[in-house]
């Protein structure tokens, strides 16, 4: 046998070398898998921040909708200037989603899931939302905007809004 005829001083540094080279192979396997971790967490954290981007889109929609029929309801100067921070919100929400759609692990989805998401909100805010606080500023008009409230294509575009968000 080979290993018989070696002189011990021999055998075990052929020994060490061997243990040398399997903590190197290991070694270098937890360095890659270390690395890909830390690429896997980087999209993790944007796809998270997607996430609650999205949230406070949806928050800041539901807001929109409130203060517009609580201004019809209740007629204060008060409701549409809340309508109107709430529209501030959602537009400043909605760009930061944009931002961090293209910092997502597939920003060209990301981009196409929030650009149909803006085209289902603006739908909305331009039939429906807008409509409703200018025609209840007039007397005249109230009932029309209760009119644009109650209307299907309401319940339409706020659907539409919905279906996009959970697309996204």
């Amino acid at each position: 046998m080979a290993l018989a005829n070696m002189r011990i001083a021999r055998k075990l540094t052929l020994g060490f070398a061997s243990l040398l080279a399997i903590f190197a192979a290991v070694g270098g396997a937890i360095f890659i898998s270390a690395e890909r971790l830390g690429g896997a967490q980087a999209a993790n954290i944007a796809a998270q921040a997607m996430l609650v981007d999205l949230e406070r889109v949806a928050a800041a929609r539901y807001d929109q909708s409130q203060t517009a029929r609580g201004f019809i309801i209740i007629r204060t100067e008060r409701h549409a200037n809340l309508y109107a921070a709430a529209t501030k919100l959602f537009d400043e929400t909605l760009a930061k989603t944009r931002e961090d759609a293209l910092a997502s692990p597939d920003p060209d989805a990301a981009t196409a899931a929030v650009a149909k998401l803006a085209d289902a909100a603006d739908g909305w805010r331009r039939e429906i939302g807008d409509p409703e606080v200018s025609l209840t500023r007039d007397p005249a008009t109230v009932d029309k905007a209760i009119e644009v409230a109650k209307s299907a294509r309401s319940s339409e575009l706020m659907q539409k809004f919905r279906d996009a968000l959970q697309n996204a």
